[in-house]
């Protein structure tokens, strides 16, 4: 690399060259000091595809020292600089990008869109579907689902591999029953919560000595008694005969005059 270039002044050293010139150039810059890999991605800004696909292939090559810096790219307001990153972060094998890659499936720009589904390919070609996995694993829901169904329309074999590696994920933490509420309980006919069922016999206490007896409780005062009959049975007694003193018999009933 000549040293005389400094950042911001790549682009304009390179317009000087010729192809072959350019193409030793970018490829000296195949080094892993900060220097070099900041000229590399001043050349992946650059308008020209072929400049930046060599400097692709120079970030690449350099491998982990170039990860973190094009990460910090990704977010780039030029669309061809963002491709150009995940291209070559999806090439690299970079776990750590998945999220990134999956997002850029929905970039505004199509290019960007199909540099992200080249980055999801790669990156699953290199081992790292299970990174695929746990990124769309922790989306919401919709998301996730949207997600997926895309991979599928565009690489149904990639959507299987995909969602078979989520099964590895941990599954989100189990929510807690709601115990049910006093009106609900009153609803399905149980008692509600702190209270006890009414008894429907009580046990009158005895003072005699003698064995307790069961006293009617609530639900007895709802029952109807068979009414009284005041002619009796063929062959036999009057069945519930009146008392004394009641309409039935005729007297006055107690306590009027």
């Amino acid at each position: 690399m000549d040293d005389r270039i400094e950042s911001g002044r790549a682009i304009e050293a390179l317009r000087r060259k010729n192809l072959e010139g350019k193409r030793a150039f970018i490829e000296d810059l195949r080094q892993t000091d900060p220097k070099s890999i900041s000229l590399l991605l001043e050349i992946l800004c650059d308008e020209s595809w072929f400049l930046r696909e060599l400097a692709l292939k120079s970030l690449v090559d350099i491998g982990e020292p170039a990860r973190l810096p094009l990460r910090a790219i990704l977010s780039s307001g030029l669309w061809y600089t963002r491709a150009a990153a995940v291209r070559a972060l999806g090439r690299m094998g970079d776990a750590v990008s998945a999220p990134h890659i999956l997002d850029m499936l929905e970039d505004s720009n199509r290019t960007a869109r199909d540099a992200g589904l080249e980055a999801m390919r790669s990156l699953a070609a290199a081992g790292q579907t299970a990174a695929l996995g746990r990124a769309l694993a922790a989306m919401a829901p919709e998301l996730r689902g949207a997600r997926l169904a895309l991979i599928e329309r565009v690489d149904p074999d990639l959507a299987r591999g995909v969602e078979a590696s989520m099964s590895g994920a941990p599954d989100p933490p189990p929510r807690v029953a709601e115990a049910p509420s006093n009106a609900s309980r009153l609803q399905s006919g149980e008692p509600p919560r702190n209270s006890a069922a009414p008894p429907l016999t009580e046990t009158a206490p005895d003072l005699t000595g003698s064995p307790a007896q069961p006293r009617l409780g609530i639900l007895s005062l709802f029952e109807i008694a068979p009414p009284a009959s005041a002619e009796p049975a063929p062959g036999g007694p009057l069945v519930n005969p009146p008392l004394e003193g009641s309409h039935v018999d005729g007297g006055i009933p107690p306590g009027r005059n």
